[in-house]
């Protein structure tokens, strides 16, 4: 997979409606973890392009004691994004939609005893509205320091 930016902002799944709690990533950057977000002054000239995926469902199957194959069924979102005058355009009906996809991705998780399939799937869920929360905070401590 290699290294990338990300790219933070507000969109819906084109397919379902729900808002994409996943970050956007991009690698036409320097690829180095950076957080980037509509209306930054950037240094690229050409369009930018973005993706993300939305989850729609996800499967639980006990594979061994705790450990369990999770099978995530997602729509892969990609958007070409322009640079105008220098900026990451704010505008998203400036963006292009390049594709939306089902795609598949699965692996092995670790499951504490006692857990539900309802719990697991939960605990999953504020895991991804984490993980985008820390990723605008180290976005916002970037910037202090600059």
């Amino acid at each position: 997979m290699g290294m990338y930016d990300y790219f933070i902002c507000d969109t819906s799944c084109p397919v379902c409606g729900n808002y994409i709690i996943e970050p956007y990533q991009t690698k036409d950057f320097e690829r180095l973890l950076d957080s980037y977000k509509p209306g930054d002054t950037v240094c690229v000239e050409g369009p930018i392009h973005v993706y993300t995926h939305c989850r729609h469902h996800i499967d639980i199957e006990k594979f061994e004691e705790n450990m369990f194959f999770v099978n995530n069924t997602a729509i892969w979102i990609e958007y070409e994004i322009p640079i105008i005058d220098g900026k990451i355009a704010m505008d998203q009906n400036q963006w292009k939609l390049l594709e939306v996809k089902e795609v598949d991705f699965n692996g092995l998780t670790f499951i504490p005893d006692g857990m539900t399939k309802e719990e697991v799937v939960l605990h999953y869920v504020r895991f991804n509205h984490k993980m985008k929360h820390d990723i605008e905070v180290m976005s916002v401590e970037k910037k202090k320091w600059e």
